[in-house]
């Protein structure tokens, strides 16, 4: 919470609200004040790149996350997620699997054998259900794998969780 502090007398406690008036009518000659402006300390949002070859599923998530105070990134092959990643630093990465190019496991294993993105979390959004699709995306370094169609509200939960799980990870290193 932001806004203005207590006054009070240097050494002193407490003090009257830091209202410019207050403050002066309150004021004695040879008192020393100590006025301490609090400024709110936001946090930095969270960038998530999202990479889809479908511009309704961009968009979903694009408009979805925003709202929700999320940086969000787009790039619609995994070619261009790829050259994202040389000026962007995501948080966590929404990747499709069955994209034309680079399909998303090779993607996925591209950005994995990159020191530097190795433990951004990663998941993928497929419309792959079978098991075989699912453990392969583990194997390469997902954190998650979401099934389309996808469930806005399903997918910022898992989001938080990692973004969590990450944040808690980086404060024990």
């Amino acid at each position: 919470p932001g806004g203005v502090g207590k006054a009070g007398p240097a050494g002193g406690g407490g003090g009257a609200p830091a209202h410019a008036a207050s403050v002066a009518a309150s004021m004695t000659a040879g008192t020393v004040w100590r006025i301490i402006v609090m400024t709110p300390t936001l946090p930095t949002p969270k960038r998530i790149l999202i990479v889809d070859d479908v511009p309704d599923n961009l968009s979903i998530l694009f408009e979805f996350l925003t709202a929700r105070g999320f940086e969000v990134l787009v790039a619609d092959s995994g070619e261009f997620a790829l050259e994202a990643l040389t000026r962007n630093n995501p948080d966590l990465i929404l990747l499709d699997v069955m994209m034309p190019g680079i399909d998303g496991y090779e993607t996925c294993r591209r950005i994995k054998d990159n020191e530097r993105f190795r433990d951004v979390p990663l998941f993928f959004l497929t419309a792959l259900t079978d098991t075989v699709d699912k453990v392969k995306g583990f194997s390469l370094g997902a954190v998650d794998y979401i099934t389309k169609p996808i469930d806005p509200d399903e997918v910022l939960a898992r989001v938080q969780a990692h973004l969590d799980l990450r944040s808690l990870h980086l404060a024990l290193e």
